[in-house]
């Protein structure tokens, strides 16, 4: 079974492969290892404050409303709000990097990196807060 320490674990694993790819000539790579990321370091949050992770084939859709839920009553709330409109857009891109080999633009490799990014080092507040 996963748990919060595992998932993000593999999230900052992906991060890492997606900056490396991202320097390079590896728009698609870069682009599919940063969504995995973002993923990744979303299920860790949803692990570590309810003890459950997002599931289903709609993962943009569940995933973006369990982060809103798991967020609700805490003091991640009010940053949810923006979190799940970056995990939106971020996830938005998932089947084109994963399963279309056709190139992405450097603008919306950019735009994705920038993203995940983001939402990875808010996810790291998170994950790394103190619980009593």
């Amino acid at each position: 079974m996963a748990t919060w320490q595992t998932r993000w674990d593999s999230a900052v694993k992906f991060w890492e492969i997606a900056q490396l790819a991202a320097g390079g000539d590896h728009a698609l790579p870069a682009a599919a290892n940063a969504i995995l990321a973002v993923i990744g370091a979303n299920d860790a949050v949803c692990l570590r404050l309810q003890g459950r992770q997002p599931a289903g084939d709609q993962h943009e859709a569940a995933a973006v409303r369990f982060l809103r839920e798991c967020c609700a009553g805490k003091s991640w709330e009010r940053d949810a709000v923006k979190r799940c409109q970056q995990l939106r857009e971020i996830l938005r891109h998932k089947n084109q990097v994963s399963y279309n080999s056709a190139p992405i633009s450097q603008d919306t490799l950019k735009s994705i990196m920038r993203k995940s990014e983001s939402f990875i080092g808010w996810a790291a507040t998170v994950v790394e807060q103190r619980f009593p």
